[in-house]
């Protein structure tokens, strides 16, 4: 399962492109790691683990900058690490936009949070609504202030979610051959019995 073109560039929008470290709280760059008030950030949404701090301390404001080509790598390489962990959990189908909004949602609130897990529950239920409803209900805050543009990107992936209806439930040939076979051999014995 993989995310589309279209759900990469609605997270890419979601998050913008930036070529310098800057604090997710406020967006500005910041020229030092303790400047910042929210998460330390750089490229498409990346935030910077205290483990990745000196090999990115090369883009803090007044240094260099990444490249757009590093930023998408970057970006492809975290939208492979917020998709692989919980995808194997879905059970029921889902269409690109269900999967394309998930991986949103995972990308932006991560992976273990719980409306993302509360959603992938409700989607093994077959309840899609209820499924939308849980990304729409996910986090909004950030330092415990509701933030309008996470209010708008939850919005947002929960319209993605159910944009392209319901799922199609695809009948296997041989299933479906199978099944006419075992019918036609019912009736057989069964008009053979009178």
């Amino acid at each position: 399962m993989q995310v589309s073109e279209a759900g990469l560039q609605m997270i890419k929008g979601s998050e913008s492109l930036r070529t310098q470290v800057y604090d997710d709280r406020n967006g500005r760059t910041i020229y030092s790691y303790e400047e910042a008030i929210g998460y330390p950030t750089i490229g498409i949404g990346h935030l910077i683990r205290s483990d990745e701090r000196e090999y990115f301390s090369q883009y803090l404001g007044g240094r260099g900058r990444m490249t757009e080509k590093q930023a998408w790598d970057l970006f492809r390489e975290d939208i492979r690490k917020h998709t692989d962990p919980w995808t194997s959990r879905l059970t029921a189908p889902v269409t690109q936009q269900m999967l394309d909004a998930m991986i949103s949602l995972a990308f932006n609130a991560g992976v273990n949070a719980k409306s993302l897990h509360r959603a992938i529950d409700a989607i093994n239920l077959k309840d899609y609504q209820k499924a939308a409803d849980e990304i729409r209900n996910g986090p909004t805050t950030s330092g415990g202030v509701t933030m309008p543009g996470l209010v708008r990107r939850r919005n947002e992936e929960a319209d993605l979610f159910l944009s392209g209806g319901l799922p199609k439930i695809k009948v296997l040939p041989w299933l479906l051959v199978g099944s006419v076979a075992l019918l036609g051999v019912s009736l057989y014995i069964r008009s053979r019995r009178k």
